[in-house]
């Protein structure tokens, strides 16, 4: 089990070593747009599917007393105004955790000023997924899924810009053309038989004073490669909120260390992203 997780600071925390998820062929972009001006494109950001409609089930929103544990249902209509729930079937992922053929059930909401998606059975639907998470007791961590009326997702057929744009860019090799890095790197989470990824060090970066002086805040994620040895050999800012909170993100990044990542006992190179959270 690869245990990348390290509350080492209140203002940084490191809390996720993982994949992207794209595909593994490479694809030179025909614009001029860089991969990381891909990655960092709204369309490209939360869970992407092509999916079908399979059924729509009513929702009624069920009666909480002090006495009954609230189960995943009515945890979320009591912050989210649900009009029913839809099933879809996967047809393709662009971005996310299921596959192809997968079912799943989706909140379809409404909010003051518009109604909820008039979903019909049987349409496809070029679907954006967002998520809302809750624990269930002190352990017990739980999320469903759901769409906006005015999110992203609409019918396939109204999307064949969109659709043009995730077709390329699901198929952008990252690694290399970020990282600048040809060789093999294990994408952490997608191969059994891991051992290792464990950070040994994480120096929290500096807060650059241009930064404070914009009071520029948040998230920057860094796409990093790590050596046989645990040793960060590459790192790039993806999409910074500021560009010297990403430059400082990369200089930490580059300055962590992990425990070595073996396959059957053999070291390997592995990829994912760090995350830093900014707060001035």
């Amino acid at each position: 089990m690869i245990d990348m997780f390290a509350d080492f600071n209140k203002r940084v925390l490191l809390f996720l070593f993982s994949v992207l998820s794209v595909g593994i062929s490479i694809v030179h972009s025909q614009t001029n747009t860089s991969p990381e001006n891909w990655y960092c494109d709204a369309r490209w950001k939360g869970e992407i599917y092509t999916a079908t409609v399979k059924s729509i089930l009513p929702y009624s929103k069920p009666k909480i007393n002090a006495q009954i544990k609230p189960d995943k249902f009515s945890a979320f209509s009591a912050e989210h105004e649900a009009e029913n729930i839809i099933k879809f079937t996967i047809e393709k992922k662009y971005k996310g955790a299921f596959k192809a053929g997968s079912k799943i059930e989706v909140f379809n909401v409404k909010t003051k000023e518009l109604p909820a998606i008039n979903f019909k059975v049987g349409e496809k639907y070029l679907l954006y997924l967002e998520t809302f998470s809750f624990y269930e007791g002190s352990k017990s961590f739980s999320h469903v899924y759901f769409i906006r009326p005015d999110g992203q997702t609409k019918l396939y057929s109204e999307n064949s810009a969109t659709v043009g744009f995730l077709e390329k860019a699901s198929k952008i090799d990252f690694e290399k053309e970020i990282l600048g890095y040809d060789g093999n790197a294990v994408r952490v989470g997608k191969i059994g038989g891991i051992v290792g990824a464990k950070a040994v060090s994480l120096p929290k970066p500096l807060y650059p004073p241009e930064a404070k002086k914009d009071k520029a805040r948040g998230a920057i994620h860094v796409f990093v490669l790590v050596d046989t040895d645990g040793k960060v050999i590459k790192a790039k800012a993806l999409c910074p909120v500021h560009q010297s909170l990403g430059k400082a993100a990369e200089l930490a990044a580059l300055a962590s260390r992990f425990a070595p990542t073996t396959i059957n006992g053999n070291p390997v190179r592995v990829q994912g992203v760090i995350v830093y959270n900014f707060v001035p």
